[in-house]
């Protein structure tokens, strides 16, 4: 007999809708378990870990140079005066009134002794500091480094008093010039010297014809008195003669007085500075020397500055040794020389003019930029037709101002006459380590986050912005060669696992 089955048409229809339901609740959670498997752990593909994958960029020690934008605007020049950028005495005359010159074509040159020997004492400072670095960054040796460099700045020490000795000396370079200056105005200025004399006898020679003058009328004889008057019209021209040459010979004596007492007084500022960092140095590595033991992160640092403030020192040196050579500012013909060989001059006396036959940019800056760029220097300006490299002509103090200085550089063919564009004019330089701007998170003040990559593992650190520039900036207390994640990523935890892409 079979079984008999239920009647399910005649089940209640409620029963019917809770199946229906209960399915649909098992087909949703079925869906959300595999979803959840697929989706809930994103960084696990056939068992692998795949952790966030981030860019890096190597920390480098280098030299960075950050710049300020200027507007300049491109304007015909028509004269242009050309002075030193140096003082001392002119050696030589290289062109003539009526030659054509090109842009940067030297034009004299002068000497200096004080500024030569200040380049050599600046390399000497540079190779010392230099090893003072090394010896710092040496582990396990920094007592050993330290005691070698301190007799090598006992060296220097000596070296430098043999240069104060030298200067201070009557028989030194600088020492003759002045006394062979201050030897010449004496003359020039002694009342039995020639110009004076020849002075005196202009006016004993108009007294006389003044005197013959008066005779003359007296007699009443009018050939007698013409004559007499035209001689003393010729007396009275010598005299106004023998005055001019005795003022134009007094001041060419009390300019190069000037000069070389300038020059003097620099050769002794220059030996006294070298003196005192030689004495600085050998304490600093005495120290060092006795305490057997690796310098501390300030110190090396204290250091690091040192041999940036040489650095910049030997390239002031070597830039005044450089500036020795006048250049021409623009192209253009040579419409005056008022410099001489043998004379003395200075930023502030031209030596010659010249009518320019091309327009230049100028542009008007504070003394504190200007003294960053020199004849010849490369900078770059934005111009609607892109970045272009460009070389400072002049820079040269505007008259009736002592803090504005007037900056010339070459213009491109692409420029037209009041054209503006803007040059990137170096503000400050430094050396340290060197990372992309890209890689840093802005704090308060010059601090920021840079996040570093170590085995793997992602690090958050709070570092002191040194100097910064559009691309690069030097940070303090990061090692060279660390691994930098750049560009920054805000999203990643501090000890975070992650994978690194790009490293160089």
């Amino acid at each position: 007999m079979k079984p008999s089955l239920p009647n399910t048409g005649s089940a209640p229809r409620h029963y019917t809708r809770q199946l229906k339901w209960a399915v649909a609740v098992l087909v949703v959670a079925g869906g959300s378990v595999l979803i959840w498997r697929t989706t809930a752990s994103p960084h696990h593909t056939s068992g692998v870990t795949q952790f966030p994958l981030v860019s890096v960029s190597r920390a480098q020690f280098g030299h960075l140079t950050a710049f300020s934008p200027q507007s300049l605007t491109m304007t015909p020049t028509q004269n242009v005066t050309v002075s030193p950028l140096v003082s001392g005495t002119i050696s030589k005359i290289l062109v003539s009134s009526g030659q054509v010159v090109s842009a940067g074509q030297p034009l004299a040159v002068l000497s200096n002794p004080a500024l030569t020997s200040a380049v050599s004492q600046a390399e000497a400072n540079v190779s010392m500091m230099q090893a003072k670095v090394s010896a710092a960054q040496s582990t396990g040796s920094t007592a050993n480094g330290a005691s070698q460099l301190s007799n090598n700045a006992q060296s220097q020490i000596t070296l430098a008093e043999r240069e104060m000795a030298s200067v201070s000396s009557s028989g030194s370079y600088s020492a003759m010039t002045v006394a062979e200056d201050q030897k010449f105005l004496t003359i020039v200025q002694s009342p039995s010297g020639p110009y004076l004399e020849a002075i005196s006898q202009a006016q004993s020679a108009l007294q006389k014809a003044q005197s013959q003058v008066q005779q003359a009328q007296t007699s009443g004889s009018p050939s007698a008195i013409t004559a007499a008057q035209e001689m003393l019209a010729f007396d009275q021209q010598e005299l106004n003669s023998a005055q001019a040459l005795d003022k134009t010979v007094v001041t060419f004596a009390q300019r190069n007085l000037a000069t070389a007492q300038a020059a003097q007084s620099q050769a002794m500022q220059y030996a006294q500075q070298n003196l005192a960092a030689a004495k600085t140095t050998a304490t600093d590595l005495n120290q060092l020397t006795a305490s057997s033991m690796a310098p501390s992160s300030s110190t090396l640092t204290s250091l690091q500055q040192q041999l940036q403030a040489a650095d910049s020192a030997l390239s002031a040196a070597q830039t005044a040794v450089q500036d020795l050579t006048v250049k021409a500012p623009v192209a253009g013909t040579v419409s005056g020389i008022e410099g001489v060989s043998g004379q003395g001059s200075s930023p502030a006396a031209p030596i010659m003019s010249i009518t320019s036959t091309s327009s230049n940019l100028v542009m008007t800056l504070p003394e504190t930029l200007s003294q960053n760029l020199h004849s010849g220097q490369s900078i770059t300006i934005e111009t609607p037709q892109g970045a272009k490299t460009v070389q400072v002509q002049s820079n040269v103090p505007m008259p009736n101002t002592s803090s504005l200085y007037q900056v010339s550089l070459n213009a491109p063919a692409s420029l037209t006459p009041g054209q503006s564009v803007t040059a990137e004019v170096p503000v400050q330089s430094a050396r340290g380590t060197i990372i992309p701007a890209s890689a840093l998170i802005p704090q308060i003040g010059n601090k920021a986050l840079v996040e570093t990559v170590n085995h793997g593992f992602l690090h958050t650190l709070v570092l002191h912005i040194v100097l910064q520039n559009s691309r690069q900036a030097i940070v303090s207390s990061l090692s060279p060669n660390t691994e930098v994640v750049s560009p920054a990523n805000t999203e990643l935890a501090n000890g975070a696992r992650v994978r690194t892409l790009g490293q160089g």
